[in-house]
């Protein structure tokens, strides 16, 4: 397949698609809505999180930086997750033992000069952000996501956004990264109010993110990462 791409461009704009942000590692929030107060339950969220960052030491762990982290789950996921599977943006998720890192891999039927197709996920992968290390890798079917698609059926297709090129791609991607690795610790800590820098750089996030994500896995986004997407709204606001 990969004879068939005639340019260096074309082979960038390939493998980006069919490959995910992995590939070159060297979609979600139509809900973070730009104003407006957040619902009972979005509060209730953010509440839990602070109960669950007040249980935490109170000298804040050192993460690996997201896109090693990225790295780490591509890796560690070879051998289940299919090398041409595309790889999720990284998710992060408040649990009982501290933060943890979620991706999750779907395949992508993917093709030169053509959208790539994408199926629901079938592999999620769980990482400890301290180490890089690999707590959890197991296999997904849409419902354990509150889904109701069929395991085979490809639910939508991902290009590059109009007018980016694969260059311009990757350059995004990568500051996205960046800015998963200031947020982070201010999510861990269960800040809600923040100083103008944070508060530039979660609606720097959320625009990037809305972006570079894949339309037709937002609500798989909404469903394993949704109290941090309220977390940066919060923020926002």
């Amino acid at each position: 397949m990969l004879r068939s791409v005639r340019s260096g461009e074309q082979l960038v704009v390939f493998l980006v698609l069919a490959y995910g942000f992995a590939a070159f590692s060297g979609g979600c929030r139509d809900r973070l809505s730009p104003a407006g107060e957040l619902p009972t339950q979005a509060k209730q969220d953010i509440q839990s999180n602070r109960k669950v960052a007040l249980s935490m030491p109170s000298n804040p762990p050192r993460f690996k930086n997201i896109a090693e982290l990225t790295r780490h789950a591509r890796i560690q996921a070879a051998g289940v997750a299919a090398d041409e599977d595309r790889q999720s943006l990284p998710i992060p998720v408040l649990r009982a033992k501290g933060l943890r890192v979620i991706f999750f891999f779907c395949p992508a039927l993917a093709k030169p000069g053509q959208p790539v197709g994408l199926r629901p996920p079938h592999y999620q992968a769980v990482l400890q952000p301290e180490t890089g290390k690999l707590e959890e890798l197991r296999a997904v079917t849409p419902r354990d996501f509150g889904q109701q698609h069929d395991e085979t059926e490809v639910i939508g297709t991902f290009a590059l956004p109009e007018g980016m090129s694969a260059e311009a791609f990757i350059s995004k991607r990568d500051q996205l990264y960046g800015l998963y690795d200031i947020l982070l610790p201010e999510f861990v800590a269960g800040r809600s109010v923040s100083d103008q820098r944070i508060r530039s750089v979660a609606k720097e996030f959320r625009q990037i993110f809305s972006v570079l994500s894949e339309p037709p896995l937002r609500p798989y986004y909404d469903s394993v990462g949704d109290k941090f997407f309220i977390w940066v709204e919060q923020l926002v606001q």
